[in-house]
């Protein structure tokens, strides 16, 4: 499959839109307040971190957040709110989108 993947800012209504939606699904999975660590779009502003949409054929498809979780010169970063549109689930979204984060 053909997703196009862009660092999209924190403020971006499409970032917003795709974290809510993940938050959404693990509140439906796992119940109310299942994901207790509140994620703070600050840091997601690069250098710090970044979040990766990706998109077919202009349409959302799936995102996912990395931050960073320590100073050192080891620059280690966490995955936070990887998610994909559940009727593109296997579909490689997910791989293109950590190919992607792994490579920033």
């Amino acid at each position: 499959m053909n997703f196009d993947v862009a660092i999209t800012p924190p403020s971006d209504a499409a970032v917003r839109a795709l974290v809510y939606c993940a938050l959404d699904e693990l509140n439906r999975r796992y119940g109310a307040n299942a994901d207790d660590a509140s994620l703070d779009f600050a840091e997601l502003e690069p250098p710090r971190g970044a979040f990766f949409v990706a998109r077919e054929n202009g349409h959302l498809a799936g995102g996912v957040a990395l931050r960073t979780i320590s100073r050192t010169e080891l620059s280690i970063v966490e995955v936070k709110r990887l998610w994909v549109r559940p009727d593109l689930r296997g579909r490689g979204v997910a791989r293109v989108l950590m190919n992607a984060a792994e490579t920033w």
